[in-house]
């Protein structure tokens, strides 16, 4: 899907910059650590080749984070934060409005509340010779959005729907794909949050806390739905006339 596509991601911050830190302590330079990983497993699932401008909670400079960028030759930078709620742009950049837009559209798509789009004049956003964008879908200093990103599922629900925006990115012919749900329950009948689904071959997402997860159909055909967890293990395959699936199982253990 995203074969000899190549793509930078930036989580912010690191080191001594916490990059925002919630009320309950959290850091933001650790969360986007964490869905620039996910994402990473994502585009690499689907053919792309990825750098990461940092691996670890260390700090890198802002021309070390570009230049890395450049010897990589990205078609594509991201820098990955959540001191804002906002996907931004450089003001001149056309194509990183157009990214900003198509993000904010996949977040919606997926069910997922989208940020304002608009400029912001980061250096990274400036240097970059490629369409770059600047993804702060929720801001961790905020009680509220502190709690939606350690919700069951929220960092790697976040991670996918950037995936999606970068699927869009390099479509031709750029829409929106239908969506599709399952839903994960126990021997019991229970929603299970956290629940670890995979889908075909390496697609992994996890369900939020109403035991759901969303995705969207980016190829035809039907699709294997496998769930492995210590409460249920689940298999079904998923074709193009079943939407909104649920996946009983008994327990993993």
């Amino acid at each position: 899907m995203l074969a000899a596509r190549r793509v930078t991601l930036d989580p912010e911050g690191g080191g001594d910059d916490a990059a925002g830190i919630g009320p309950s302590g959290t850091r933001g330079a650790n969360l986007n650590l964490e869905v620039a990983r996910i994402l990473a497993g994502f585009l690499a699932a689907a053919g792309a080749e990825v750098h990461l401008t940092r691996d670890g909670d260390f700090a890198v400079t802002e021309v070390e984070r570009v230049q890395g960028s450049e010897t990589f030759n990205a078609d594509r930078y991201l820098r990955i934060g959540h001191r804002l709620r906002r996907f931004g742009y450089f003001y001149s950049s056309a194509a990183g409005r157009q990214w900003a837009q198509g993000a904010a559209s996949a977040f919606t798509m997926l069910k997922l509340p989208a940020p304002a789009f608009g400029e912001e004049a980061l250096y990274a956003l400036q240097q970059t010779s490629c369409p770059s964008m600047y993804a702060s879908w929720a801001r961790v200093d905020s009680t509220a959005d502190e709690g939606t990103l350690l919700a069951p599922g929220a960092l790697r629900a976040e991670a996918y729907a950037l995936f999606v925006s970068l699927v869009r990115e390099f479509t031709e012919h750029r829409r929106a794909w239908p969506v599709d749900s399952l839903e994960v329950r126990d021997a019991d009948g229970r929603p299970v949050a956290g629940a670890v689904v995979t889908l075909g071959d390496a697609l992994t997402l996890e369900t939020d806390r109403a035991g759901r997860a969303h995705f969207a159909l980016l190829e035809p055909g039907a699709i294997e739905a496998v769930v492995e967890d210590r409460r249920v293990r689940a298999r079904r395959v998923l074709l193009d006339s079943s939407r909104g699936a649920v996946l009983t199982g008994s327990r993993g253990d």
